[in-house]
């Protein structure tokens, strides 16, 4: 197993509210139970040792029902002297901490009051301690504990501010990238196309072989304005883990697709010329931004213009994908390969610019592979993407 996403799962595990002190309580417990003599047996000593970890751990989950059942427990273990356990309070204490440091400070200052006020009355003699000592400490000890999460709670909030604005800031950095890239770069995408057209119109009847190496410059250049588009996109969102379809540039409207979205238009463009697809997927979670934009959608183009070129005309094509977010991605891309390729193949469709080569350098970045292989007449494509950080 990967350390590094054992790491990961542990750190999201102990940040979920109340669990380390059902940790903390749990192996107080033990080690009370099997290294203090006690004069119940332990099958009794474990069940009374349950229900004080059980209402520990329900504490920042069901906080008005722990505000009952706790006090009412400890209230219920005060007529049980021979079965107490010196943890009790403890783990009174260990609730009050945690309804505290989860934001509900009127439950935790009401059960804090009440184990209080049970915790310093004596049942035989039916009035509170006198022992003024006992009754400074448990003041000391409630105090304490509500005051750590009192602490822990404004830390929590502190680091969710300081969190929302780095977030904040750079939304503006990237918005401000967008907007120089928008201005600069595609501008002149945009004066090339034009520029490239235009020539191309007016050179239509003089030079044709001038005017289609125009055309193709335009194509060129309109192919490169779409991703462009793309990632400015990419640099306008706050999350590039965002499954959302976004608007793409500024001042534009075409979002980005969705893989589900990008394999329908690679099926689409292939059945338009004539060939069988047959598309499954079986992906659950969708792969990010990055992984859609920089990867799946330039590569499933390049994989179609291929096919297109060199695939047996009218022939089938099968397209599989499957994967999540946990396991990471993998799209199989299978199609029959001409017997006789012609000399000079037809810019059917435009390739997007990244050939194989350049497709593999990109997923390496993102820790995936683009792997082909040909077997019997047919040819394999393959693209394997990592699982994405959540």
């Amino acid at each position: 197993m990967d350390i590094r996403l054992l790491i990961h799962n542990s750190k999201k595990y102990l940040a979920v509210p109340g669990i380390l002190e059902t940790i903390f309580a749990f192996t107080l417990t033990v080690l009370d139970i099997f290294f203090v003599d006690h004069e119940g047996t332990i099958p009794l000593l474990a069940i009374f040792g349950g229900v004080r970890i059980v209402l520990v751990s329900i504490s920042a989950f069901l906080p008005i029902i722990a505000t009952v059942l706790v006090p009412a427990s400890y209230l219920a273990f005060a007529f049980l002297p021979n079965e107490q356990a010196p943890l009790q309070i403890f783990c009174a204490l260990l609730t009050v901490e945690v309804m505290r440091s989860v934001g509900r400070t009127r439950l935790a200052r009401v059960m804090a009051i009440a184990l209080w006020v049970i915790s310093n009355y004596d049942i035989n003699q039916d009035t509170f301690a006198r022992d003024f000592v006992a009754t400074a400490i448990t003041t000391v000890l409630f105090l304490t504990f509500y005051g750590i999460g009192a602490m822990r709670h404004n830390n929590k909030k502190q680091a969710e501010i300081a969190q929302q604005e780095a977030t904040k800031a750079l939304h503006q950095q990237r918005l401000e990238l967008a907007t120089f890239l928008h201005d600069s770069i595609a501008k002149s995408f945009t004066r090339v196309t034009m520029q490239s057209q235009s020539l191309a119109i007016e050179f239509e009847d003089e030079n044709r072989r001038l005017s289609d190496n125009l055309n193709d410059i335009a194509e060129t250049s309109r192919e490169g304005l779409l991703q462009l588009r793309q990632l400015l996109a990419l640099l306008k969102t706050n999350d590039d883990g965002d499954e959302q379809a976004l608007s793409s540039a500024i001042g534009q409207d075409e979002p980005i697709p969705t893989v589900d979205k990008v394999l329908d238009q690679a099926r689409q463009e292939l059945e338009e010329t004539g060939f069988t697809v047959s598309l499954e997927s079986t992906i659950t979670e969708h792969p990010t931004l990055s992984q859609i934009s920089e990867v799946i959608s330039p590569a499933m183009s390049e994989v179609c213009t291929n096919i297109e070129k060199y695939g047996t005309p009218g022939s089938a094509v099968t397209i599989a994908a499957a994967g999540d977010r946990a396991v990471g991605y993998t799209i199989t891309v299978t199609n029959r390969i001409a017997e006789d390729s012609p000399q000079t193949l037809p810019r059917t469709v435009l390739s997007s610019g990244f050939g194989l080569s350049a497709l593999r350098r990109r997923t390496r970045l993102l820790a995936g592979s683009v792997e082909t292989a040909e077997k019997d007449g047919l040819w394999t494509t393959t693209i394997t993407l990592a699982p994405s950080r959540k």
